[in-house]
């Protein structure tokens, strides 16, 4: 982990005529830093726009399987191209659990130029924990999570992710090892929020992710989140979303109105015919 000042010295030659060359010597400087990450393309289905920077880092602010000085660090030294898995998600069946309004948390999920959408966004309803399923129509390598979450008291400030599960319920949530947790910091002003890079080692061979977030910064029973884009690699594969028969309940005490993802998935697949 670091950064550094890289020079070199090199020849470049330059044909003036078809039979003279000029040699002109040349000194390059460049600055690097094993935490530098690319720039992200968002592409839609109506084009393409410049989808921003990352703030991770190249590491997760929090917690995880592994990592130096509290912070995970991808084992690749180059994370490859990145773009927005927003043409890759199975919007229909994304499903998100305490939502005050049916529907909401599958609408932060939209294109980036689309960020700035004030009149979209997701509350909880019967607490503050959030939990969303997202299921992809492709094997995806997932290389990081933006989120927006403007407001200071109601904004969430850990996040945890899940691959390839789709029986998590509120409980099992708190139970498990998560595949990656995160500590999400205040977000500097503006609608463009925080990137958290992942581990890909361990974000690869997606079909399905599950993120939970359990509290907000103001120990508030809402929890507000307005945007989350996802970016990595798609595989273009035919995917249907497979249905779940058994049904999760939360816990009554808790969630008394909540069901989990697996009977809210089956139910969503009744309703469009699949």
């Amino acid at each position: 982990c670091g950064s550094g000042l890289g020079v070199t010295s090199l020849n470049v030659r330059v044909r003036v005529s078809d039979s003279k060359s000029v040699w002109f010597p040349c000194h390059l400087k460049w600055h690097w830093s094993s935490t530098m990450s690319a720039c992200r393309a968002e592409h839609t289905a109506s084009g393409s726009g410049h989808f921003g920077h990352t703030h991770g880092h190249g590491h997760s602010h929090g917690h995880g399987l592994g990592g130096c000085d509290g912070h995970d660090h991808d084992a690749d030294p180059e994370r490859g191209l990145e773009e927005s898995l927003f043409p890759f998600i199975d919007h229909p069946h994304v499903v998100c659990l305490n939502e005050l309004q049916e529907g909401s948390g599958r609408s932060c999920f939209r294109p980036w130029v689309e960020r700035s959408d004030s009149r979209r966004f997701v509350e909880s309803d019967a607490d503050e924990q959030l939990l969303f399923f997202i299921p992809f129509t492709g094997n995806v390598k997932l290389k990081s999570i933006r989120v927006v979450a403007s407001d200071p008291t109601m904004r969430p400030i850990k996040m945890k992710a899940f691959k390839n599960r789709d029986d998590i319920d509120f409980d099992l949530a708190e139970a498990l090892q998560p595949t990656q947790e995160w500590d999400l910091p205040a977000p500097p002003p503006g609608d463009d929020g925080l990137a958290f890079e992942t581990r890909t080692s361990q974000f690869q061979g997606i079909h399905s992710l599950v993120l939970y977030f359990p509290e907000n910064a103001g120990g508030e029973e809402t929890t507000k989140i307005e945007y989350i884009a996802l970016t990595g690699q798609c595989d273009q594969v035919v995917r249907r979303t497979v249905i779940t028969v058994a049904e999760v309940a939360a816990n009554p005490a808790d969630h008394a109105k909540i069901k989990g993802i697996a009977g809210q998935h089956a139910e969503s697949h009744t309703q469009s015919g699949f």
